[in-house]
């Protein structure tokens, strides 16, 4: 059955069906791919082709056109079976830019392909070493020349650029002391990374603690068509942050599951572990239905929601690791050996243990955000 057939309005059935789906890929597949460092390539195909990585893509380009929290129900429900949603989730929401902004053409050559899965559309080429979460301040520079531009500059933590064929690429196309806002000049290009790697494209893996598949990307005269603008010259900035919305509510939807997840473990007591959730789980889907607000008044009202959804999540768990003081989740490798009596915690699809684990799981919930 696809996501085409299970659509309810509280999504149980999706949920149940992600859930059955998940179980094939048991705790030992996820071990084995962080041993590895490798890419869980098996488990992304099984959801592409039951169609949870194109739901929010509409029926005319070939995706199911459910709402934000439908896609927020199937990625709750992965991280709650223990797997990882963070190698795919972005092949869901990134397409939201061209979608929204790009033309008639661009929807078209691209969206049904990456509907089915012959494009992977999740590359998001933001942030940069040196500005930080300023984005204002990034250096990239697309430079017109004819029939394309020409770009040059550094982008880093640039999740799964090595397993897309397409990256979102945003960068300066007017210098930043010549715009009128800090915000003005910034313009938003899809890049067809098949055509330029090796000429003006080169990604370097970063090897991170968890296994995230993230990478630095560097541009020397890399060109791109003129035809990949999406949208108005200089008005990317609007663009890049009305597909930020769906992204965080969709990993605070994750960190949801995550929580719930861990409450089938002997260090997380069901009965305390319910009562974050219980508060996280309406605020996400809250969240969800925020996002048909206008841009003015969305923002506020994200904060409060994934404050409530998210934040009390990591309150909580800080309690019950400061009560029972047992070991976090998420750390290296060689802290499973270091216990003599480990407490394995699911995070992110990694049964891991270690105190430096906590740090790195309370940092990926805040910086959620």
């Amino acid at each position: 059955m696809t996501a085409h057939e299970q659509h309810t309005d509280d999504h149980s059935d999706i949920r149940d069906a992600v859930a059955k789906l998940c179980a094939q890929f048991p705790g030992e597949y996820w071990r084995k791919l962080d041993r590895q460092m490798a890419y869980p390539k098996e488990f992304v195909d099984a959801l592409t082709e039951a169609g949870y990585l194109s739901v929010l893509i509409p029926e005319e380009y070939g995706g199911a056109g459910l709402k934000l929290s439908a896609a927020a129900a199937i990625l709750e429900e992965i991280q709650r079976a223990g797997c990882n949603g963070g190698g795919c989730h972005a092949q869901m929401y990134t397409m939201g830019t061209v979608l929204r902004h790009g033309n008639d053409a661009q929807k078209a050559k691209y969206l049904p392909k990456v509907a089915t899965g012959e494009l992977r559309l999740q590359a998001f080429g933001v942030t940069e070493p040196t500005s930080g979460t300023d984005t204002s301040s990034l250096k990239t520079f697309a430079r017109r020349e004819g029939d394309h531009y020409v770009v040059n500059g550094q982008k880093i933590w640039t999740s799964r650029a090595e397993y897309s064929d397409l990256m979102v690429l945003l960068a300066r196309t007017t210098p930043k002391e010549q715009s009128k806002k800090r915000t003005d000049g910034l313009s938003v290009f899809i890049v067809d990374m098949r055509e330029v790697k090796g000429k003006g494209l080169e990604i370097r893996p970063i090897r991170t603690m968890m296994n995230h598949a993230t990478t630095e990307v560097f541009f020397t005269d890399m060109k791109v068509p003129a035809e990949n603008l999406i949208g108005e010259e200089g008005k990317g900035f609007r663009y890049i942050l009305s597909g930020m919305n769906a992204e965080r509510i969709l990993i605070a939807a994750e960190c949801v599951g995550d929580r719930e997840g861990m409450s089938h473990f002997r260090c997380c007591p069901s009965g305390l572990v319910m009562i974050p959730v219980r508060i996280a789980r309406p605020a996400a889907r809250t969240g969800c239905r925020l996002a048909a607000l206008p841009a003015g008044e969305l923002l506020p009202a994200m904060v409060v929601s994934l404050y409530l959804g998210t934040i009390l999540v990591v309150k909580r768990t800080l309690l019950l690791h400061s009560i029972q003081g047992t070991a976090g989740v998420g750390g290296r490798h060689n802290l499973l050996d270091r216990h003599e009596h480990p407490v394995y915690v699911p995070v992110n699809g990694y049964e891991q243990t270690g105190n430096v684990g906590l740090i790195t799981y309370v940092l990926r919930l805040l910086t959620s955000i």
